[in-house]
């Protein structure tokens, strides 16, 4: 974004023209707009005793609508809010109205507001400003901290704001879009909200703010239709045709094969919404989700590793800071930061570029706990994300940071009873692709194998078949179980192992499928063992065959059966 150079009247009045419709084209800021409306009424029309109660103080100071703010900073202000007299103080300050002379008006507020902080025994600047918006809507906006954005200077043309005045940064901003596109009706609560929005609107349109462009229109107008963020001079337009071409090219050089209708639904799932774009890709073991993800990656970001970052997921994460980190209990002003936020930190400061995190095996924790401030944050427009209790950048990063809408999340998905299930809070935001069917026959490798054709078509006959009987109570494997039988074999042939071919099958299959067996007394999984000993008696697989017929005995006699007892 432009820091240097002022927009002119035009420039101004239409971005502001772009930023109201996409206030009337969202529904998550229509109804955003509704909330502080209705917001802003009910505190202009509480009484003096109403004011004064801790429910409403609680209400006005940690429950505000307008913008969110760290919660450790909304405990240390409970024993005020829980204190009589300090209720009663704060009312008493700001009861008179305002001068109506602008300059007085400011003085008055700035006034106020520092008296307000000295009953507050400490300077919590956010808090206090934010507390001012709800009772004088009318000199506020609906960001944090206006004068810090880099938009400050473009949008009001001037230089050296206080870092401890968000009154004046706010009344500077409002100031000047009135004299872009005029005043708003004072009764009319839905257009003060709209009006305190505004500005939000304006900060995320980023570039298209810069002076100077001819049409005087923002860059955001010609953005496609897709959602798709514009992509920087000299990138590749980054369209289905792209994507497309970089599959074939996988295909071409006999790598795993994704089925183009699924590499489409991927991509049009992930940007049908203009700003969460969020999948969940899930099913069989082994069937390449996590390498679709990671081509796709690829494929978008024109395979630029700044741009890409896989986490795998740990066990026992329990809250976001894994991902988000954390402030040091044993070092002063230390915050620990990971590889995750600094990536994400890197979104937000290159938004033009679609920035991919993959989250591999997602489930072994529980996504709804430790993804939960991200979840929140991409449900609404201009939604934050809080990483510390922190007034300023105390411990080298800021206290929230906005979600970035060219942020794209894929998360891969195993099912087993080592794993967690996906809340709808998650399933809600995401879109969901399966993965369980695989044709023995598709495998790349099979092209490229030095198998004898004897022995591969041997292979090939045996995979199909256990594939064949094991499918229908979802028992069977993926690509990479096909893929380490192969190899098994291969270094049979190439190392001349004294092995028949037979009696090496009977190794590497009790080694790789019979392993994966489990479950419970059902009809399709009797029939499924029976066909599975079945293909196997018949290729006098002798190990397979009589470690399948315990686990039939098994099933019978007690109900269930799994590979390891």
């Amino acid at each position: 974004m432009a820091t240097s150079g002022l927009m002119t009247a035009e420039e101004l009045r239409a971005a502001c023209e772009e930023a109201e419709r996409h206030l009337d084209g969202s529904p998550e800021r229509v109804e955003k707009i509704a909330e502080i409306a209705e917001f802003l009424q009910e505190v202009q029309e509480a009484t003096a005793e109403k004011r004064e109660s801790e429910a409403f103080q609680r209400r006005v100071w940690d429950d505000s609508p307008l913008y969110p703010l760290p919660k450790k900073v909304d405990r240390d202000l409970i024993k005020f809010l829980n204190d009589p007299k300090f209720r009663h103080q704060f009312c008493e300050l700001i009861r008179a109205p305002l001068p109506e002379d602008r300059q007085k008006r400011f003085e008055r507020l700035d006034d106020l507001m520092s008296k307000t902080n000295k009953l507050l025994e400490a300077v919590r600047l956010a808090k206090t400003t934010r507390a001012f918006a709800a009772f004088f809507p009318h000199d506020f906006t609906a960001v944090r901290s206006p004068g810090r954005r880099n938009w400050y200077k473009l949008l009001t043309g001037r230089e050296g704001w206080d870092q401890n005045n968000d009154a004046k940064a706010n009344r500077a901003v409002l100031d000047r879009l009135e004299n872009a596109i005029g005043t708003v009706d004072r009764s009319d609560w839905n257009a003060v909200a709209r009006r305190m929005l505004l500005p939000l609107v304006l900060l995320e349109q980023g570039e298209s703010l810069e002076p100077g462009r001819a049409s005087g229109v923002p860059a955001s107008t010609s953005k496609p239709a897709s959602g798709l963020p514009e992509q920087g001079a000299g990138k590749p337009e980054l369209d289905l045709g792209r994507i497309s071409e970089h599959f074939d090219s996988i295909r071409k050089a006999g790598r795993l094969i994704f089925d183009p209708e699924m590499v489409e639904s991927l991509h049009l799932g992930l940007w049908a919404h203009e700003r969460r774009h969020f999948a969940v890709l899930t099913g069989l073991s082994g069937t390449g989700k996590t390498q679709l993800a990671g081509e796709y990656a690829k494929a978008l970001t024109g395979e630029s590793n700044d741009r890409i970052c896989t986490i795998a997921v740990q066990p026992g994460w329990h809250d976001p800071t894994p991902l988000l980190g954390y402030v040091n209990p044993l070092g002063e002003n230390q915050y620990t930061k990971t590889a995750f936020l600094r990536f994400l930190i890197r979104a937000i400061e290159n938004r033009s570029q679609p920035h991919v995190c993959i989250l591999d095996e997602m489930n072994l924790s529980h996504p709804e706990q430790y993804l939960a401030p991200i979840l929140s944050a991409m449900e609404l427009a201009g939604g934050w994300i809080e990483l510390h209790g922190g007034e300023e950048k105390a411990y080298g990063i800021p206290p929230i940071i906005p979600y970035p809408g060219n942020l794209v999340l894929i998360g891969t998905v195993n099912m087993d009873e080592t794993t967690m299930g996906i809340s709808d809070k998650v399933l809600d935001r995401a879109f969901t692709l399966e993965f369980w069917d695989v044709d023995v026959d598709q495998w790349p490798g099979w092209e490229y194998s030095p198998l004898d054709d004897r022995d591969k078509e041997k292979v090939k006959e045996i995979l199909r078949e256990i594939m064949k009987a094991l499918r229908p109570a979802r028992l069977h494997f993926g690509w990479r179980v096909i893929e380490e039988v192969v190899r098994f074999m291969e270094q049979r042939q190439s190392q001349n192992a004294g092995l028949p071919v037979e009696a090496a099958l009977d190794r590497v299959l009790y080694a790789k499928v019979l392993p994966k067996l489990r479950g419970d007394d059902a009809p399709r999984v009797q029939r499924a063992l029976d066909a599975c000993k079945a293909a196997l008696e018949e290729r006098n697989l002798t190990g397979c065959s009589s470690k399948v017929d315990e686990l039939i005995k098994d099933l019978k006699e007690i109900g269930s059966f799994r590979f390891w007892r």
